[in-house]
C-alpha cells in the first residue's frame, strides 16, 4: 500500500502548517480464491463495525475531555477565554484529535475494502450468470 502526503494551504498553495493530505492506494487481488475473498470480508465488515463504535465513542466523549483541559488551565488562574485557547493550543488537544481522527479514518478505510471486496464478488456473480445465458 502506498502512502503519499503532501501539505497544502489556503488555495491549494503548500503549506507547511496547515494539515497534511494524505492519499492511500489500495490493491486488490482479482485472482484470489472465493473462500479467502469471503474471509477477508468477513474480516473487513467486523473491522469496519469495530472502529466506527470506537470513532463514534470518542466523538461522543471529546467535548467532555477539552472541558476538563479548560478546568485544568482555569485552575492554573487563566480566565475563561485564555484557558479555553490554552485547551485548544495544548498537545493533548491534538493528541485526543488526532486519535479521534485516527479511528474514523481507520473506519473509513476498511469499509472501503469490505465494499471493494462485495464488489469483487458481485462481478463474479454476474460473469457467471452471463456465462449460462
Amino acid at each position: 500500500m502506498l502512502w503519499r502526503g503532501q501539505n497544502y494551504g489556503k488555495h491549494g498553495v503548500k503549506d507547511h502548517k496547515s494539515s497534511v493530505v494524505i492519499e492511500r492506494s489500495i490493491v486488490v487481488n482479482v485472482r484470489i480464491f472465493h473462500e479467502q475473498l469471503v474471509r477477508l470480508i468477513q474480516r473487513y465488515g467486523a473491522e469496519a463495525r469495530e472502529q466506527r463504535q470506537i470513532y463514534q465513542r470518542l466523538s461522543q466523549l471529546l467535548p467532555d475531555r477539552w472541558r476538563a483541559l479548560v478546568a485544568a488551565h482555569r485552575s492554573r488562574g487563566l480566565g475563561p477565554t485564555d484557558s479555553a485557547r490554552a485547551a485548544f493550543a495544548s498537545n493533548d488537544f491534538i493528541n485526543l484529535v488526532e486519535e479521534v481522527v485516527q479511528f474514523g479514518a481507520s473506519s473509513l478505510e476498511a469499509r472501503i475494502q469490505y465494499e471493494t471486496h462485495m464488489m469483487l464478488v458481485d462481478a463474479r456473480r454476474s460473469l457467471r450468470a452471463a456465462g449460462k445465458r
